[in-house]
């Protein structure tokens, strides 16, 4: 995720997902329009960026009350989600691995 941050070529994108994120992470719990749950304890930021586009993190909330970073994928306005199926599914994947590694 950290990388993803820093490779975005707007400085303005990187500093609203990071405000977005602080925003959920702070006061959990938070909705929408900032934050909805998608299903199975993943939940998504949403952020408006620039050029009619839109950043989703997904991210899961640990037993020890931590919001742990999945995946991010993009949409523009008006389009298809794209892959957001398969963002979902890996999120998924990186939240059960995350836990069964704390348990």
């Amino acid at each position: 995720m950290r990388e993803w941050l820093k490779s975005l070529t707007h400085p303005e994108d990187r500093k609203r997902i990071g405000v977005d994120i602080a925003t959920v992470e702070f006061g959990w719990p938070i909705g929408m329009p900032v934050c909805r749950s998608l299903s199975g304890g993943v939940y998504e930021v949403r952020t408006n960026l620039e050029h009619n586009r839109i950043a989703r993190v997904l991210f899961y909330i640990d037993r020890g009350g931590r919001m742990v970073l999945l995946t991010r994928t993009w949409n523009s306005l008006g389009v298809e989600r794209g892959n957001m199926k398969g963002d979902f599914d890996e999120a998924q994947e990186k939240r059960e691995g995350f836990q069964s590694q704390r348990v």
